[in-house]
Parts: structure tokens; sequence; C-alpha cells
């Protein structure tokens, strides 16, 4: 089965220029969007990105309660309707792209049905594209950026989102 992984440029956008770049800040944020399955072809399409709260890292470690999933699930109702988890990302400033091991076990208890994990260093813009298969991390090569033409956000609601770190398109 063909597959790929497409991210709205607006959305990359608003990843980076949150990203910190201070070592040893962890960051993460969680993507929203689509699936397309389309005869033999399977697309993700990622639409939107808000950063998690402050209570998913502590200490220079990322964690994560069981509550977890019940709060994404009302952010996405609230704020992006119609989209669903398809993943999250990680900005590791300073320490660039390797090891993801250490983030497949947290993938698997929490977001073991979300196809996407990405990981940045927010310090050298390095990134790095990750599909979960279920099992194992598969790096991907690349993934597509597109923009958007009609942009599913009203000129009253920008300043409500940008204040939340919150990215819709």
């Amino acid at each position: 089965m063909k597959q790929g992984i497409y991210m709205e440029r607006g959305t990359q956008q608003f990843i980076l220029d949150n990203c910190s770049a201070q070592p040893g800040e962890l960051q993460v944020f969680y993507l929203f969007g689509k699936e397309y399955i389309l005869g033999d072809e399977h697309y993700y399409v990622v639409r939107a990105a808000i950063e998690a709260e402050n209570e998913a890292y502590r200490r220079g470690r990322i964690q994560f309660n069981y509550r977890l999933r019940s709060h994404l699930e009302g952010l996405r109702c609230l704020y992006f309707p119609g989209k669903w988890l398809m993943g999250w990302v990680v900005n590791q400033p300073g320490y660039g792209i390797y090891n993801t091991q250490k983030y497949w076990a947290q993938h698997d208890i929490y977001f073991g049905d979300c196809p996407i994990f990405m990981l940045l260093d927010g310090r050298s813009q390095e990134r790095g594209m990750y599909f979960w298969d279920s099992q194992q991390m598969q790096s991907q090569r690349e993934y597509y950026l597109f923009d958007d033409p009609q942009p599913q956000i009203s000129q009253d609601e920008v300043g409500f989102y940008e204040e939340r770190n919150t990215w819709i398109s």
C-alpha cells in the first residue's frame, strides 16, 4: 500500500515558530488532521496543531497520564471538529534528531492508534518524521507540505487561537 504524510504549510510554520531553541527545554505539540484511503493509497493529512500544556514535561522528561486522551478529545471537539488526533511532536532543542526508541513506549501507550510522530531540534531546525505501524516507528524520507487555499479560520478567531498557542487551518 502506498502511503504519504502531508502537512499544511501554516501548521508546520506554527510549530517551528513556537519551538524553543533553549537546550534542555523539551516541548510537545499535538497534531490533528484526517486520514484518507483511496484504493491502495493511504494518506495522512495534518491540518492543525496545539502546544501541550506544561504538565506534559517535567525535569527534562516527557510525562503523560491516562487522562491525556480524554483531554485531547475535548480539545479536538472544541477547536478542531471534523479532524482527528494524528500524532505528536517532540522538540528536543540542542540534542539533534536521534534515539527515537526512547519515545516508542510512550507512543505505543498513549498514541498507539495515531500514525505520526515528529522529532524536532528547535535549535538547529532539524526535523524527522516517523510513521507508527502499531509495532515500530519507521523513518519517513520526506513529508509533503501544501498550502490550503481556503483556511478554515475566521478573522475573529485568529487572536483567540494565537493566545492559546494553537494553529487551525
